[in-house]
């Protein structure tokens, strides 16, 4: 299965012309200490050609993390079970 172009680069293109694997360029992107300073600017150099900008949708997608906030709020009532119901709003989609 690959990817399905979108005109926009990634992060892959980037370590294409970099000679580099794609988790360097995160990392590098990133600022992980990990990746040379060379490495680093040559990517930073090669994202600035490009255009290239983060895809925060992208990024949640892989990591399975979500911004996503709630907020509860107490009816008062007691249940049967001699606790108190509480609702929670679901998040604005």
């Amino acid at each position: 299965m690959g990817r399905r172009p979108t005109g926009k680069p990634t992060s892959f293109d980037i370590a294409y012309k970099a000679g580099v694997s794609q988790p360097t360029v995160s990392r590098a992107l990133r600022g992980d200490r990990s990746v040379s300073k060379a490495t680093r600017e040559r990517i930073e150099q090669i994202a600035r050609e490009l255009n290239y900008t983060v895809d925060r949708n992208a990024s949640s997608l892989r990591s399975q993390r979500k911004a996503v906030s709630g907020q509860g709020t107490s009816t008062g009532r007691r249940l049967p079970t001699g606790r108190f119901h509480s609702s929670t709003l679901a998040p604005h989609r």
